[in-house]
């Protein structure tokens, strides 16, 4: 009688990345609040630019396309 033996099979361990772990749930809401500050500041910086082209445009005599240079130069 044969007997067949097969060799012990080795698993090998992977290891993912793991994802952030934050010492606290507020820490893990301060970058999300940094960004939408941020945001935010960004987003009232180009109202008031809107709300003052027509009188830029008339204290500089500017063309639409002069306006339109000054708002692309906003960051």
């Amino acid at each position: 009688m044969t007997t067949i033996t097969t060799p012990p099979t080795e698993t090998a361990e992977v290891s993912l990345p793991s994802a952030r772990i934050y010492p606290s749930l507020r820490a893990a809401w301060v970058p999300l609040l940094a960004l939408a500050l941020a945001f935010f500041v960004e987003m009232v910086d180009n109202t008031i630019l809107t709300i003052a082209l027509p009188t830029i445009g008339r204290s500089f005599d500017a063309s639409t396309t002069a306006l339109q240079w000054v708002t692309g130069a906003m960051p």
